[in-house]
């Protein structure tokens, strides 16, 4: 009897990803779908900095946004390499050319990704979706307001 292999490896992909999502589903774990318009829920006040003898921009988060705090959320966007070297990505609502560092866009509109196992490697503008811990900063000038922790890819767009 022949069988269709192209047909037995989708029915097997099929299979696989159902019983993955049921998996997560019974052991409670649920990822909350953000959209970036969901992260402009944040003003910025000007506050002294001792440290740099100047001012910084200080974000005051809005109630949709400390509701996200310490949950774990889904996010896609445009990978941004900081340092490809030590894995140090950011991911970003616009392409490069658009982005908070090149393009003017605000800060509420890129996340931080601290990589689970730091082993892939992305490219510039590659669109992804990751999933993990989402947190906030207010207080530390190294690192964005927004960070994703323990993040990992969730699907790729190629």
């Amino acid at each position: 009897m022949c069988v269709n292999t192209l047909a037995m490896k989708k029915t097997t992909l099929i299979i696989t990803t159902i019983l993955v999502t049921a998996a997560l589903v019974w052991a409670g774990i649920e990822y909350k779908k953000v959209r970036w318009w969901m992260l402009q829920d944040v003003e910025f006040k000007k506050e002294w900095n001792d440290d740099i003898e100047g001012y910084l921009e200080k974000p005051v988060f809005g109630q949709r946004v400390l509701d996200l705090d310490g949950k774990k959320i889904e996010i896609a966007g445009y990978v941004i390499p900081v340092d490809i070297s030590s894995g140090d990505y950011v991911l970003s609502a616009y392409p490069f050319s658009q982005c908070y560092f090149c393009g003017g866009a605000g800060p509420e509109s890129v996340v931080e990704l601290n990589i689970s196992g730091k082993s892939a490697k992305f490219k510039t503008d590659d669109y992804v979706t990751f999933r993990g811990n989402f947190r906030l900063n207010s207080t530390d000038m190294l690192h964005l307001n927004y960070i994703l922790d323990e993040a990992a890819v969730h699907k790729t767009d190629e």
